[in-house]
């Protein structure tokens, strides 16, 4: 006879890892597509601001995802990217150019 609590905790642990194969970015990118997509139609700033204001007024999401301003990806500040103060813009590492 199996302990039916012993198969709920099962359960709950196969949920908590499939929850943590999914990073804090690609909650983000899904509702930064879902906010651009035709059901919503948000250009990419405003679908970004929403995404801001999630980050900062209401802590939803970690505060370190940014835009980039050259190819208007989303990254994470801490591994993908930065904020060039000379130029006043962020940079995903790809687009990085070096000249700063």
């Amino acid at each position: 006879m199996t302990n039916p609590i012993s198969k709920r905790m099962d359960k709950i642990t196969f949920i908590r890892k499939q929850k943590e194969e999914v990073s804090d970015l690609q909650h983000v990118q899904s509702l930064f597509d879902h906010l651009i997509s035709e059901d919503i139609g948000l250009d990419s700033e405003k679908a970004f601001w929403v995404i801001h204001h999630l980050q900062e007024s209401i802590p939803v999401f970690p505060d370190r995802f940014e835009i980039c301003n050259n190819c208007e990806q989303l990254f994470d500040s801490y591994e993908q990217g930065y904020y060039s103060e000379k130029r006043g813009i962020h940079l995903c590492y790809m687009c990085d150019d070096g000249e700063d």
